[in-house]
């Protein structure tokens, strides 16, 4: 009988934590904040091509995302954006690209944008400048 108890909190726990992380990660589609999005672009190869991508970080933040698109953004390479976005899900990739999020940006402000060379960039990464011209 105890053994039982002891799953039967086990499972408990692990459903509420589920259910907490699920809840989570989804609280952060809708929410505005403020963004630096890098001079360079990444890329990554699929389908015999290269596909850019923005590199962008919160504004607090050190760790660098990447987002396939930043509506109503006009980028220019070479150039930080600092702007004012909402992370939106994109449901139309998620239902056809059987995947479990794809969020992208949708500009509502341009805060700054200078022509400058983003500094702490990852070096791990392919960017779009070397292998597009």
């Amino acid at each position: 009988m105890l053994k039982l108890f002891h799953n039967a909190k086990r499972y408990v726990f692990f459903y509420a934590a589920f259910g907490f992380a699920i809840v989570s990660c989804s609280k952060n589609y809708g929410m505005e904040g403020e963004y630096v999005v890098a001079s360079k672009q990444g890329c990554y190869w699929y389908e015999d091509r290269y596909h850019p991508y923005y590199l962008v970080r919160e504004r607090a933040s050190t760790t660098w995302n990447h987002y396939e698109r930043i509506e109503g953004l006009d980028y220019a390479p070479g150039y930080e954006y600092h702007i004012y976005a909402e992370k939106v899900l994109d449901e139309e990739m998620v239902k056809h690209a059987d995947i479990s999020h794809a969020p992208y940006l949708k500009l509502l402000k341009v805060l700054s944008s200078e022509q400058k060379e983003t500094s702490g960039l990852p070096s791990n990464i392919l960017y779009k400048a070397d292998v597009i011209t």
